[in-house]
């Protein structure tokens, strides 16, 4: 990868898709060859994590609602955190972005265009990765890790739904932003690291 500007890469996917292991490899990778980088994740706001946290084990309406504007505040902030790295020289790597809120808020019943509507500060990536992987090596790959957590997002349906969302949403941003791959995360982990400087390696030529 060459140094053409800063660049804003993001890592997407379902819940044990690999997502963090890879989003902090490639941080590494950038390190080891010299290229200022920073590795963020949302939630982003220490004060908002608890908070967010608290609402993602209560399944209601209200708690819908509380989590599209808590998730979309936070992401406000971490917008002016992202531009400011980006227009200092420094790559960023962000472990979540914009996709994330359009599967999960949808799962708890809110309409994808209110997401986006509440949502229309956010600035395009230069790069987004979804990673994707069968729903049964997901449940034993976060069983294994001691992940498989009872929040409304972790129960079977709505991994189910989380599947068949992210599908759906990576065909709409395919149209909508310049560069989002889909990466088949089953492979091993080093297999997806190369795939992922290889796609990265592309969007410099």
């Amino acid at each position: 990868m060459t140094t053409v500007g800063s660049r804003f890469i993001v890592f997407e996917g379902t819940h044990g898709s690999g997502k963090t292991t890879q989003a902090e490899l490639f941080k590494n990778y950038l390190d080891d060859q010299g290229i200022a980088a920073i590795y963020t994740k949302e939630p982003y706001l220490d004060d908002l994590k608890k908070i967010i946290d608290k609402y993602s084990y209560i399944d209601n309406e209200i708690s819908s609602y509380i989590l599209l504007y808590l998730h979309a505040a936070d992401r406000f902030a971490h917008i002016k955190y992202i531009k400011d790295k980006l227009e200092n020289g420094i790559n960023v790597i962000a472990d979540r972005y914009l996709l994330s809120s359009c599967v999960y808020q949808q799962i708890q019943g809110i309409p994808l265009s209110l997401i986006e509507q509440t949502n229309f500060f956010c600035i395009e990536p230069d790069l987004t990765f979804i990673f994707d992987v069968p729903l049964s090596e997901r449940r034993e790959r976060l069983s294994k890790s001691g992940r498989l957590r009872n929040t409304i997002f972790l129960n079977d349906e709505a991994m189910r739904l989380e599947d068949k969302l992210y599908k759906k949403i990576h065909n709409r941003y395919e149209i909508i932003w310049r560069n989002i791959k889909l990466v088949d995360g089953r492979n091993e982990i080093e297999t997806v690291h190369r795939e992922v400087i290889k796609l990265a390696t592309q969007l410099n030529r």
